[in-house]
């Protein structure tokens, strides 16, 4: 089981919603096609503590809830997104480091004919 889903499992996340332009600038990094209210620096102050993943399946043609990017409420479509902490990631991550690795010795002793 990878880190991000053992954060899943415990319940260690968030769910929201980016706006497209929060959407397009996350998962390609253009940011030329947004909005004159979209903001790259409230994108980058709410998102940066974050591993995001955008739930492409979980989409809500017209909305109005507040984009987890940039704050916005204008409406639009939104993309549903799962964010857990990097700190928590890291700390997950780290944990599985730890972790000794057993060796079973072999319980019964080789028969020899």
């Amino acid at each position: 089981m990878t880190s991000y889903a053992r954060l899943i499992e415990t319940g260690n996340y968030y769910e929201g919603v980016f706006c497209t332009d929060c959407t397009i600038a996350h998962e390609n990094g253009d940011i030329s096609g947004a909005g004159e209210t979209w903001s790259q620096v409230e994108f980058i102050n709410a998102c940066s503590d974050y591993d995001i993943v955008v739930d492409s399946d979980e989409i809500d043609e017209f909305s109005d809830s507040t984009c987890f990017g940039c704050m916005t409420r204008l409406a639009g479509v939104r993309y549903g997104v799962v964010a857990v902490l990097r700190s928590d990631l890291d700390y997950v991550v780290s944990l599985a480091k730890l972790t000794p690795v057993q060796e079973f010795p072999c319980p019964v002793p080789p028969i020899s004919l």
